[in-house]
């Protein structure tokens, strides 16, 4: 039989945990930045919580928007899934233009390079552990 004090501990954690980590949506904290050609925005959950070991972005691109013809590399993995309009992605040379509902994912160090294809924007939802910036 478990120990009460054990069970009272547990709920009192998960009550703090609640109280710490919203149940819903909350408004994410802009970040705005320009990378490229054109701007590129990104939205970022928790971008006021300190030591955070994963980053969740709501990144939005203008048509031709493109982080640039130097690849990105940095430590870590990321992933994410297109919402709107298509995004072409290059991996180490490998190119694939994705829409909505497609997603990728890969080892950051890597050379990658996102680009908004077409003359729509393009949404992506997408996580990078740990956070480059």
């Amino acid at each position: 039989m478990p120990d009460p004090q054990q069970l009272q501990h547990g709920k009192s954690d998960e009550r703090r945990y609640r109280r710490a980590a919203p149940l819903r949506p909350q408004p994410a904290q802009a970040l705005p930045a320009e990378i490229g050609k054109k701007p590129i925005s990104y939205l970022q959950v928790g971008d006021h919580l300190f030591g955070r070991a994963l980053q969740i972005l709501r990144e939005q691109y203008g048509p031709g928007g493109d982080t640039g013809r130097v690849p990105l590399v940095h430590d870590g993995e990321e992933g994410g899934i297109v919402i709107s309009g298509r995004l072409e992605v290059t991996v180490d040379g490998e190119r694939r233009i994705l829409g909505p509902g497609d997603a990728y994912y890969f080892e950051s160090r890597r050379p990658h390079r996102f680009r908004c294809i077409g003359n729509k924007p393009c949404e992506v939802i997408s996580a990078c552990t740990p956070p480059p910036f």
